[in-house]
């Protein structure tokens, strides 16, 4: 990297340490701003919450002076029960109403009049004062209006003394002159003046510790706000300049980088030319290998045949040339006339035994061709159409269950298939299949005389059918299932096996019906060969 661009690096490396310290400090600032608004909001609260409890203090001075002159007025019992409702309230007996700072009492005057708000908390005017956090001479204050406002509502009780003593007149009416004229008496008016006195001393206590924290938080707000702003303006012109130095260092490093890519594809040409010549050469040795590897298969395949023909060519000559000295013999005994019935007999016996012998090894050969033959699926002769997988699967196992060859082990096949499900395939191919799966399966999974079990699993998954052939048999070690699908590889070859079954199986599931086969097996828990085909099969005529 070359001087200049690891000085534009650095300033690169700068401006972004810049951004970041910007950014940093705006998003302190602005937490800090939310949370002096909320300590601004909680002072504003508080002042709001303090005038409203004087004003209870006030209120409910005013309403008890209000109840007892109308009690003294009318003698109506009425307000002397609001009366003692409202010293109840206050002194936590009873409920106390939600925004009892309202208008309450007034609309309790009417006959059968409804309360304005529902019931909240028993709590006293004592207890609310003592849990708002007033000052200590806050407190005093409030505490003398209350205790005067007690001691002004003991007059009043002696005042209703004076109510209840007189009698009505026939209209129905109090005459309580002695009692009006002491809740207007000068010592009253005194004594509701002195609680009155101690409310608005309150009133100037609290305001002016409000108004000054309320202040405070409002400068601690704004200082917070003007900090934020600040910073954010420091981030636009870091940003900026962070935006510059990135544009000159990728002026400068997309230079740099243009002369790197020329030196680059020039030796990017040098090693293709090279790369193509090797391809070249790779595709000659492909071409060999594969050659190679399709003589090597035909030399495999040509001296597998010859292996398994070679054993019942050479008894049928054995056999042949035996009978043909035989021939010689019987042929000098006739020329000598020294045949007897005896020597003749045993020539026949000889000669039935050869034959029997030449057509069973004959036989055997010509099985192995037709096997053979069926390794190359061109040979199956079937037409595309659509197969029962439930129906036919369960009729080809009862057909295989029906068989003598295969009766000798106490086997049971179970075939599960849930639903009708239709297949488009090869019908023939795909039964055959399964036979041949079937067959291997009893042949070699159990040893003479087992019990066991096969089942025959057909499930829909997706876009295909799997059908799986699964028995609890002896199952395979890893090295015979590497080599199941071999020609002529065989466990049973002493009992007549030639090993090639499921090649057949597996050239026909691949090429023929399009689908794939795998096997797996452990090792006395049993085999399982899954077989995948498409739902749709394959819709060419490979006949």
């Amino acid at each position: 990297m070359r001087q200049e661009t690891k000085q534009q690096f650095k300033k690169l490396e700068w401006s972004a340490i810049l951004a970041l310290l910007c950014a940093v400090l705006a998003a302190i600032f602005v937490y800090l701003s939310y949370v002096t608004l909320a300590e601004r909001q909680a002072a504003t609260e508080r002042r709001y919450q303090s005038y409203l409890l004087a004003e209870q203090m006030r209120l409910s001075s005013d309403q008890l002076t209000l109840m007892a002159r109308a009690y003294a007025a009318t003698g109506n019992t009425k307000f002397l029960q609001f009366y003692n409702q409202i010293l109840d309230i206050r002194n936590g007996i009873r409920p106390r109403p939600e925004n009892y700072h309202r208008v309450y009492w007034d609309l309790l005057m009417p006959h059968q009049g409804v309360p304005p708000f529902p019931d909240g908390q028993t709590v006293s005017l004592r207890q609310l004062f003592d849990q708002n956090g007033f000052t200590e001479q806050e407190l005093l204050q409030l505490h003398a209006a209350q205790a005067s406002s007690d001691q002004l509502a003991d007059l009043e009780k002696n005042v209703f003394k004076l109510v209840a003593q007189n009698k009505p007149k026939t209209d129905g009416n109090y005459v309580t002159p002695a009692a009006v004229s002491q809740l207007y008496g000068e010592a009253y008016l005194q004594a509701k003046s002195q609680i009155m006195s101690r409310v608005n001393e309150f009133y100037h206590l609290q305001e002016a510790r409000n108004a000054a924290s309320v202040a405070h938080a409002v400068n601690k707000n704004n200082l917070m706000i003007s900090f934020a702003i600040l910073s954010f303006i420091g981030l636009v012109i870091s940003s900026l300049f962070n935006f510059r130095v990135r544009a000159q260092f990728a002026d400068q490093f997309i230079g740099d980088l243009q002369n790197e890519v020329t030196e680059q594809t020039n030796i990017i040409i040098e090693k293709n030319q090279e790369l193509t010549h090797a391809f070249d050469l790779m595709a000659k040795a492909q071409k060999n290998l594969i050659e190679t590897e399709k003589m090597a298969s035909l030399g495999a395949l040509v001296v597998g045949v010859a292996h398994e023909i070679n054993t019942p060519v050479g008894i049928c000559i054995t056999a042949t040339s035996y009978m043909e000295e035989e021939n010689n013999e019987l042929s000098k005994m006739v020329s000598d006339q020294s045949l007897k019935k005896k020597s003749l007999e045993n020539y026949l016996e000889k000669f039935d035994q050869s034959i029997k012998l030449s057509l069973k090894n004959l036989h055997r050969i010509a099985s192995i061709i037709n096997n053979f033959k069926e390794v190359a699926v061109d040979q199956d002769v079937d037409v595309f159409s659509s197969i029962d997988l439930k129906e036919d699967i369960q009729y080809m196992v009862d057909e295989v269950m029906l068989s003598n060859q295969y009766n000798q082990n106490q086997i049971t096949i179970y075939v599960h298939c849930d639903e009708q499900w239709i297949c488009l395939c090869y019908p023939g191919v795909l039964i055959k299949v399964l036979r041949q799966l079937l067959k291997n399966a009893l042949i070699h999974a159990f040893d003479a005389g087992a019990n066991g079990q096969i089942d025959v699993v057909v499930a829909k998954i997706e876009h295909y059918y799997q059908i799986s052939v699964q028995d609890n048999g002896k199952g395979m070690q890893e090295l015979e299932q590497l080599k199941i699908f071999d020609p002529f590889y065989t466990t049973k070859r002493n009992q007549g096996g030639i090993g090639l079954g499921l090649p057949i199986v597996f050239n026909l599931v691949t090429q023929k019906l399009g689908g794939s086969i795998r096997c797996t097996s452990v090792v006395g828990q049993g085999t399982c060969f899954q077989i995948k085909i498409p739902v749709e099969g394959k819709s060419v005529d490979l006949t």
